[in-house]
């Protein structure tokens, strides 16, 4: 299977100003992927993303929870696909 990486990334995929807690200075959308890890940072390939909007309400905490509530279905549907029985 290898080993996988989970992140949140902007189109930059830096630390911005949203992870801050500043969310005036954001990129609009934000997205979460999952890709295999590689020696050097950033250069796996992608397995799952989904982007999704940040809303004009949104706060730091707000988008976190986003970002888990995209996060784990990616997960968990990688983890389906590699093991459809669940280990049984």
């Amino acid at each position: 299977m290898g080993q996988r990486s989970y992140r949140t990334f902007g189109k930059e995929r830096r630390t911005e100003p949203c992870q801050l807690g500043d969310l005036s200075g954001c990129e609009r959308t934000r997205g979460v992927s999952l890709h295999r890890m590689e020696p050097e940072i950033d250069t796996g390939p992608i397995v799952s993303q989904e982007v999704f909007e940040i809303g004009s309400e949104d706060t730091a905490l707000s988008l976190s929870t986003k970002c888990v509530n995209v996060g784990v279905p990616i997960v968990m549907r990688f983890l389906e696909a590699v093991d459809p029985v669940g280990g049984q």
